[in-house]
């Protein structure tokens, strides 16, 4: 695999080989490997680790070393027939928070929009964080939502709805879903 420079497709960027021993072969002859790849903005190429940096933009080209054509010639390479893959650019998410102020023992709901997100949410989640109002930098409690156990809206649109209780902060549980609460506590949403 070659990703190339957009503007001089021409210019090779890095280089992945994947050694078809690694690949699954089915049928007889036709082998498939499924390369990963990681946000790359120039600055952490290492070929050797069989991931290729990527960013948007970029193209990527699939190269492969025919030992024996179907004429029985020597060696050549040819480049996939369909073309290069371009890289798209992602959207950025919205986070919301509602209602915004809310007495102990009611729930909140967490609303994230973001078109990037695979149906049914994937392995992504959501972390509520409970920071001391007298110092937002301290989180007393966090709480991961998966996106999995939100509802699904249109258009990569997640809700979730998290009760609260009252805690004193002498025993924050952070794995029952179930977010302690005092009054004048900060609440913010990372994703």
């Amino acid at each position: 695999m070659e990703r190339a420079d957009p503007s001089d497709p021409t210019t090779i960027i890095e280089t992945v080989t994947i050694d078809l021993a690694l690949a699954t072969e089915s049928p007889a002859g036709t082998f498939t490997y499924s390369l990963a790849t990681v946000f790359d903005d120039g600055s952490i190429l290492d070929s050797s680790d069989l991931i290729l940096g990527i960013k948007a933009g970029d193209l990527i080209n699939v190269v492969y070393q025919d030992d024996l054509d179907s004429q029985g010639n020597e060696v050549e390479v040819r480049l996939d027939p369909s073309g290069p893959i371009t890289i798209l650019a992602g959207v950025d998410g919205v986070v919301g928070l509602a209602p915004l102020s809310l007495p102990v023992g009611d729930s909140f709901t967490v609303t994230v929009t973001d078109a990037d997100i695979p149906t049914g949410g994937g392995s992504v989640v959501l972390v509520v964080e409970r920071a001391d109002p007298s110092d937002p930098t301290t989180v007393i409690e966090t709480v991961t939502i998966p996106l999995s156990d939100a509802t699904e809206g249109p258009a990569g649109t997640f809700t979730y709805s998290l009760p609260t209780i009252f805690d004193d902060g002498s025993a924050p549980n952070s794995g029952d879903l179930i977010l302690g609460i005092q009054t004048g506590d900060l609440l913010d949403v990372v994703y």
